[in-house]
């Protein structure tokens, strides 16, 4: 498998991204100190924030192995985490499974099959797994659902293979194959994989007020000095002879870009782009810059288009 990390994705209604710092008080307040809502997961409730603190510590201490992959669910109408969704991987077979947990509060809206969607698309099309699974307590039938909603199909209950709480427990088992998942028809697979990716920060830049680019932030970093001239040299190689040299340049950036388009690149093409862009995501992590490798199908109203790239507004 082609490892890419924790990196932003993004559905109609959630945005998946790594966990922060900040995360800790709605994570505590709307699902780990929620003794229903904890009843199925493997961990005890949580007795403050600090706990859920140091519980993603243990992820946001992993973020930089690209074969870790744990996500907080983020609705979009409000901003806030209301739940997470990770997966191990097994190499010698190309496996992943996957587990989740949402706050009782946002429980039958959809969002859990809405980010196991995402994930399934995420690992098949991106990552190149062969099977995807997940599981459940027996006690708790609605999360089968979400696993039959995304195509998953049951294959067995697993007699007493978990210990909680001093207790054995059965765990039932769904799975989907890659085969299942593409069919044999090209097409399902290109509209099944994302269609847009973009390099980000997680600032916001002053004049769109959308996360900053990985060319802006690196523009930055040598509006305040940071760079070394061979740091310089290659980002302006990049910048203003590779990609002016590969890309058409959209009209508007003549224009001083009225309206404040972002742009972002179409992920069947940009294989060979983000490999090129390497040099400068690695400056970004020299400096202290945080940035996301963000995927989607929801970019923005597209204002551009060519064979590479589109150019969206926020509206």
């Amino acid at each position: 498998m082609m490892h890419k990390g924790t990196v932003t994705l993004e559905t109609e209604r959630l945005i998946l991204r790594r966990f922060t710092h900040d995360d800790a008080e709605p994570m505590y307040r709307g699902l780990y100190s929620d003794e229903d809502a904890m009843r199925f997961l493997p961990w005890e409730p949580h007795k403050s924030a600090a706990e859920t603190e140091l519980h993603l510590a243990d992820y946001t201490a992993h973020y930089a192995d690209a074969g870790f992959y744990a996500w907080a669910i983020v609705p979009k109408e409000s901003g806030e985490p209301v739940g997470f969704i990770d997966a191990s991987t097994d190499e010698a077979i190309n496996a992943v499974k996957i587990d989740y947990g949402i706050g009782k509060q946002w429980w039958r809206r959809g969002y859990t099959s809405e980010a196991l969607s995402a994930l399934i698309r995420f690992f098949f099309g991106e990552i190149g797994a062969n099977r995807i699974c997940a599981t459940h307590h027996p006690g708790n039938p609605n999360s089968g659902g979400v696993m039959r909603k995304c195509g998953m199909k049951y294959e067995g209950t697993l007699r007493q293979t978990r210990l909680r709480k001093g207790r054995y427990s059965d765990r039932v088992y769904y799975a989907i194959l890659a085969e299942e998942y593409f069919g044999t028809a090209q097409a399902t697979r290109a509209a099944a994989a994302p269609k847009y990716v973009r390099v980000q920060t997680r600032e916001l830049a002053y004049l769109t007020g959308k996360p900053r680019g990985v060319f802006s932030a690196v523009s930055h970093l040598e509006r305040n000095g940071k760079l070394t001239e061979a740091e310089l040299t290659a980002y302006h190689y990049i910048d203003n002879v590779w990609f002016e040299e590969q890309l058409p340049n959209p009209p508007f950036y003549d224009d001083d870009a009225p309206g404040k388009p972002i742009t972002w690149f179409k992920t069947a093409s940009a294989a060979h782009m983000l490999e090129k862009l390497r040099p400068l995501t690695d400056m970004l992590d020299k400096y202290g810059t945080p940035y996301d490798v963000v995927y989607t199908n929801f970019p923005g109203r597209i204002v551009y288009e060519d064979e590479w790239q589109v150019a969206t507004l926020g509206d």
